[in-house]
């Protein structure tokens, strides 16, 4: 691969691994100013190929990189125990995925931007689970919701809310079908 050996930068940031022309080429680890860790492939002095981050909070990502940023495949362990696997592109989460919060709740489906947005699911720990469309984080589009107390709602949604035309049943079966805005029915 070429010449192996350590470089010292401004700021204390240091490389050891694989050299071309003076700059990590190949396989290598570089320790950043700010207590970041990267292992992995560099071409050119950049970070590109597969890599682990260790972020000095305490985060993890292991996956694929570009341009000195999560791009491709890969997993992100947030420092709260947050975990998510899929898809990033520009340094975030984007394209298909799977997050899971450190209390056990799970999305899967679409991000965009590091936002639940287009279609997915999501599986609360108390019962609850929502199937549908998001936009912005939250429920917004066509999509159906059941609700720990076994009540349902399948319909639309707008900014996280029963909007337009829905159908609701209560937990005692009670129907309730039509128009619905900011969650309550329309008579």
């Amino acid at each position: 691969m070429g010449l192996f050996g350590k470089i010292f930068g401004g700021d204390n940031d240091n490389y050891k691994g694989d050299l071309r022309n003076d700059v990590p080429h190949g396989k290598g680890t570089k320790k950043f100013s700010n207590g970041n860790i990267y292992e992995g492939e560099w071409k050119n002095g950049i970070m590109e190929g597969k890599g682990i981050i260790t972020f000095a909070d305490g985060a993890k990502y292991q996956g694929e990189m570009k341009d000195n940023q999560k791009h491709g495949k890969g997993t992100y362990t947030h420092a709260d125990g947050k975990k998510y696997v899929g898809e990033f592109r520009n340094d975030m989460k984007n394209g298909n995925g799977k997050l899971t919060s450190a209390n056990g709740d799970e999305y899967t489906g679409n991000f965009k931007d590091e936002l639940f947005d287009g279609k997915g699911a999501f599986v609360y720990i108390d019962g609850a689970h929502y199937k549908g469309e998001y936009k912005n984080n939250l429920f917004h589009g066509k999509g159906a919701m059941k609700f720990p107390d076994g009540s349902t709602y399948n319909g639309e949604w707008e900014a996280g809310t029963y909007h337009g035309k829905g159908e609701y049943i209560s937990p005692d079966g009670k129907k309730y079908k039509g128009q619905f805005s900011r969650g309550k029915f329309l008579d």
